[in-house]
């Protein structure tokens, strides 16, 4: 009768000791941290003015800011959410996590909750589509050289 009391009450500390002290390991060693891989192609611009092309449109101040801030690439979630809070019109971010890098840009002007253009964003260039036009069979399209906006 003891010896089947010692049987059940060294199972039953077994029981609870075995996964509290696998738990307690498993906490205890030290792994290395999630690492976020670098972008597998650095992603360029061509923003800066250079005078190369006299047709098209000048940046606006925040289309300089919106590539100035990618560049950068020090962005949190809540910054990809709304790039600039404070500003007057709103900025999101749309980023592809395998790749590391922006992949679309929408901005509403007057954050109305309506996006007015679409920013489809390459390793190497970019591509300004406007939405909020009156005839949406016929939105304008602009490619991004030396600085300019330049319609297709």
């Amino acid at each position: 009768m003891v010896a089947a009391m010692k049987t059940r009450l060294v199972l039953a500390l077994v029981a609870v000791l075995v996964p509290v002290a696998g738990y307690a390991i498993w906490k205890l060693t030290p792994r290395a941290s999630p690492s976020v891989s670098a972008p597998t192609e650095q992603q360029t611009f061509d923003y800066i003015p250079s005078g190369k092309i006299k047709g098209g449109f000048p940046l606006r101040p925040m289309d300089t800011e919106i590539f100035e801030t990618i560049l950068r690439n020090h962005l949190t979630l809540d910054r990809v959410l709304d790039l600039f809070p404070d500003k007057p019109y709103h900025v999101k971010l749309v980023a592809d996590l395998q790749t590391q890098r922006v992949i679309g840009v929408m901005i509403d002007l007057e954050r109305d909750g309506r996006w007015d253009e679409r920013w489809e964003m390459r390793t190497n260039g970019c591509t300004r589509h406007l939405l909020s036009t009156k005839n949406s069979n016929e939105s304008p399209s602009f490619t991004l050289v030396a600085g300019r906006w330049v319609a297709f």
